[in-house]
């Protein structure tokens, strides 16, 4: 539309040089911005982003190309999840809560308190 405006109001040169503009902001936006953005959305590198819609484009086409870059993200998960051992990170904390001199816990509980016996719900100590 630009082009045929300013063909029509300024002339063939004015037309090639919006035509040119236009090319030149449209390859920047799909080829750079595009990645970038959809990179740090998916918290994957811009560069895994255009290498995983070019093997989707070759392997299953179109459809191909729009399921790549979010099963290119759930790989990229998956393979930090593994790879730094999520397992054993998650165990830390429960392995810090660990006390192991009984003395400076308290159990409430236990069977060999020198303090009242614990009341049962319903009103009655157990004795």
């Amino acid at each position: 539309l630009a082009v045929l405006v300013a063909l029509v109001s300024n002339g063939p040169i004015t037309a090639l040089l919006v035509l040119g503009v236009v090319v030149v902001v449209m390859q920047v936006e799909g080829h750079l911005l595009q990645p970038l953005l959809l990179g740090r959305a998916v918290k994957i590198h811009p560069l895994a982003v255009i290498l995983a819609i070019a093997a989707g484009l070759l392997v299953a086409g179109i459809v191909g190309a729009l399921i790549a870059v979010p099963l290119a993200a759930c790989v990229n998960v998956a393979t930090i999840y593994l790879v730094r051992g999520r397992y054993a990170v998650a165990e830390a904390p429960i392995a810090a809560e660990f006390d192991p001199d009984p003395k400076s816990q308290s159990n409430p509980t236990s069977l060999t308190t020198d303090g009242p016996a614990p009341s049962v719900p319903n009103g009655v100590t157990a004795e």
